[in-house]
């Protein structure tokens, strides 16, 4: 994240330098480039996303590529590699989109940057209760409809665009972009700090594929190891360096909230859930559908799904739930297909308790009624 034009222009202009020597020098030859990449679940996540594509589409550009393209990233959260990346129809295309396009996120980035950061503020919950209505500039509802009193917990299974905004107002919006910019999400601008759109997915250039398949932030990319073949050495070490973004009991009660996507009757990804396993995950849907998305993740794997044309239409009746989201289930339904169910441990610093429905605070009598509280941090 940047303070100012100045200091991101200045960055600009070393990123491009340094970019341009490394390039040039990897373009020249003589080099063994070893991946993390899995043959199979790549087969598996390309065979998805053209096989759903074709149904929809045969429209070809001027350039002979497919007008309606995909791209998809699958990250295993054991070893928190880069195990497929498809970055279009087909692979005779060589620009990567899962690496290269930066499309609007939607709503696949309230989590990240809007709900997560207030739970970690220590002042909202998931069963906080907040007003979802119009506010004189503010963004609509997808839809055109307000819920009135609602808990964060619904507030996020249905999507709703004024509670997120509402959120990242409070909390400031350089307040949650900071955390964006512990996962180093790599196309954030200056200006994204003084726009309150970023709450919905507004963003100057948007996101990246791979930026959105994060959770724990690892620098692991899909390289393993670069040897120059003259002398065998190793010319680029791979380390690795984990980031905690989140807190433990933050990042339980989002995971908790995301289930209900898909198994909530009001859920936005509703049916989109895995058969035998425990998973979560966000639809998003940016203006006109130009962007559809689906992200989503499991004990084992993450994945992030993008659905769009390379020169932005709207697609009317196409949601993050409907083309994207298929095939987010269908291939972590594929990848998952011999693993036994596991869920998400509950830690210590988090506790069920019953709260005020009125109000969604914490009370310590039977209310009928019990939600996730964060007793590390005070509310």
């Amino acid at each position: 994240t940047f303070k100012n034009k100045e200091e991101y222009e200045k960055y600009q202009a070393e990123y491009r330098e340094l970019y341009g020597d490394k390039s040039e020098k990897i373009r020249a030859g003589g080099y063994k480039i070893y991946t993390t990449i899995d043959s199979d679940i790549q087969r598996k996540l390309q065979k998805r996303i053209d096989d759903t594509l074709d149904d929809r589409s045969d429209e070809k550009q001027e350039n002979g590529k497919y007008a309606l393209q995909g791209a998809g990233v699958i990250i295993d959260n054991t070893s928190n590699a880069v195990v497929a990346i498809v970055g279009g129809r087909g692979t005779d295309d060589a620009y990567n989109r899962g690496f290269l396009a930066r499309r609007q996120p939607g709503s696949t980035i309230k989590p990240l940057l809007d709900y997560a950061p207030a739970f970690e503020t220590g002042y909202f919950y998931p069963s906080y209760v907040i007003e979802d209505r119009e506010f004189a500039g503010g963004p609509k509802n997808s839809g055109g409809s307000y819920r009135g009193s609602v808990t964060l917990r619904e507030a996020l299974n249905r999507s709703l665009n004024t509670v997120a905004w509402q959120l990242l107002q409070k909390i400031d919006v350089k307040t949650g972009l900071a955390y964006l910019g512990k996962m180093e999400f790599s196309s954030l601008t200056w200006q994204d700090s003084t726009a309150a759109a970023v709450s919905i997915g507004g963003f100057t250039y948007g996101t990246r594929v791979v930026d959105m398949a994060k959770g724990v932030y690892d620098d692991k990319t899909c390289l393993r190891s670069v040897i120059y073949e003259r002398t065998e050495q190793e010319v680029i070490p791979i380390t690795t360096r984990q980031t905690q973004v989140y807190t433990e009991g933050t990042a339980y009660m989002i995971t908790d909230i995301l289930k209900g996507t898909m198994d909530k009757s009001y859920g936005t990804g509703r049916g989109l859930d895995i058969d035998g396993q425990q998973a979560a995950g966000k639809t998003g849907t940016a203006n006109d559908s130009k962007d559809t998305w689906f992200c989503g993740y499991t004990r084992y794997y993450t994945a992030a799904v993008w659905v769009g044309y390379d020169t932005p239409r709207a697609m009317p009746g196409i949601y993050g739930a409907t083309v994207s989201g298929k095939i987010w289930k269908n291939v972590m339904t594929d990848i998952h297909s011999d693993l036994p169910e596991k869920d998400w441990v509950r830690p210590d610093t988090v506790e069920l308790a019953y709260f005020k429905s009125s109000t969604g605070e914490r009370v310590d009598y039977n209310t009928g009624e019990k939600d996730l509280f964060n007793t590390c941090l005070l509310y």
